[in-house]
């Protein structure tokens, strides 16, 4: 990992940390243990995590706080990390960044997804940073058949759920992703989903539309078919511009608008 120059540590990302309106990514790690059928990181190849050496991480947080220009009041720092908190030296992670907020006044907040497993670990790393970051919880989907159908069955989404009165008592803020028209998903087992995320007091709660990524299990022809997903293609928001020569370029992706299982009126109303 570390063959790969650091676009921080060699200036090449100075002039947009310069600019207050770029928020810096930043990646720990590479790599996914689990399977899921919707994300690219679900297949084989993407096993195994990698990680960039510690050395080279805490010196970009130094580099990255010193060098921000964002307002202190609104500065982010997105972590690229698939499963941030799994690993035991994510905890000297925050306690880093906690340093280089309180020398820099950098980031006010750190948008992170957290692990899926391994709960306890990640709470005790993430109260490191306390209000500056929330703890998600994406269970996409509560319903255990659907679990099973995108392979993340091995994922208990109920675990997760339960612990949210533990975390409001740890003061760390909640948040959780859903996304809307997974194979065998009804319109009572997304609505039950929802209802069971506000019954767990989440903060904040995200349902997206289903992507269809290239290089992921579920777009397919096979697993389409499977499922009898519906698609059409939209632009991606934001991602759009008119050059110099008056020529509009935008950027689109095939999301999913229904299936066997969840008819188009169904996926609207929803909207």
């Amino acid at each position: 990992m570390n063959a790969m120059p650091s676009p921080y540590l060699t200036g090449l990302f100075d002039d947009f940390l310069a600019d207050k309106h770029f928020q810096p990514l930043l990646e720990t790690n590479r790599g996914c243990p689990f399977h899921c059928t919707f994300c690219t990181d679900g297949i084989d190849e993407k096993q195994l995590v990698t990680q960039f050496s510690m050395e080279r991480v805490l010196a970009e947080i130094n580099y990255i706080g010193h060098h921000s220009k964002m307002r202190p009041s609104t500065s982010m720092l997105i972590l690229a990390d698939l499963n941030f908190g799994m690993i035991p030296r994510d905890r000297k992670i925050c306690e880093a960044l906690v340093e280089t907020q309180d020398k820099f006044g950098f980031p006010k907040k750190v948008d992170c997804s957290t692990g899926k497993n391994a709960k306890d670990r990640i709470i005790e790393a993430i109260k490191i940073l306390g209000s500056s970051t929330f703890m998600a919880m994406s269970v996409q989907s509560m319903n255990q058949d659907v679990l099973s159908n995108i392979k993340r069955d091995n994922i208990s989404s109920d675990h997760l759920v339960a612990l949210g009165p533990t975390l409001k008592n740890e003061g760390l803020h909640t948040m959780s992703d859903v996304i809307l028209g997974l194979p065998g998903e009804t319109y009572e087992t997304h609505l039950q989903t929802i209802k069971d995320l506000v019954d767990a007091d989440i903060d904040w709660i995200d349902v997206w539309t289903l992507m269809l990524i290239d290089g992921s299990q579920l777009n397919t022809p096979q697993e389409k078919e499977k499922w009898g997903l519906k698609t059409k293609f939209r632009i991606i928001p934001r991602d759009f511009t008119k050059l110099t020569d008056g020529k509009v370029v935008v950027e689109i992706e095939e999301v999913g608008i229904g299936s066997d299982t969840l008819s188009f009126d169904e996926y609207v109303e929803f909207l």
